[in-house]
């Protein structure tokens, strides 16, 4: 698996570069099971699981997801922006949208 040994060493590394958790914004994508064989091994449900199992367990609360399934997924980050954009199987590219509110103080 990858999230369990990835999600935990990104949080480590961004702490040492100052991250303030309460400023956090988390969206993931992905998770999908792409391959159709009958004793595949879920990794993609397997890394969702301990994803979840991580975040919650570290106070993250996600603010989008675009998970699982069976097709495969290409994103795109605007930098400037914060927005992420998903394209499935070649279709065209959406924006995963925080489920979220935010208000301007």
């Amino acid at each position: 698996m990858f999230a369990d040994t990835a999600i935990p060493r990104f949080f480590q590394q961004a702490s040492r570069m100052g991250l303030d958790k309460s400023r956090l914004r988390v969206m993931v994508a992905g998770g999908a099971q792409v391959l159709q064989a009958k004793d595949s091994l879920e990794i993609g449900k397997k890394n969702l699981q301990a994803m979840r199992r991580i975040f919650r367990r570290s106070g993250v609360v996600v603010d989008a997801e675009d998970v699982g399934g069976r097709e495969i997924r290409t994103l795109r980050l605007e930098i400037g922006s914060g927005r992420l954009m998903v394209r499935r199987n070649g279709s065209e590219e959406q924006e995963l949208r925080s489920r979220r509110r935010y208000f301007k103080a």
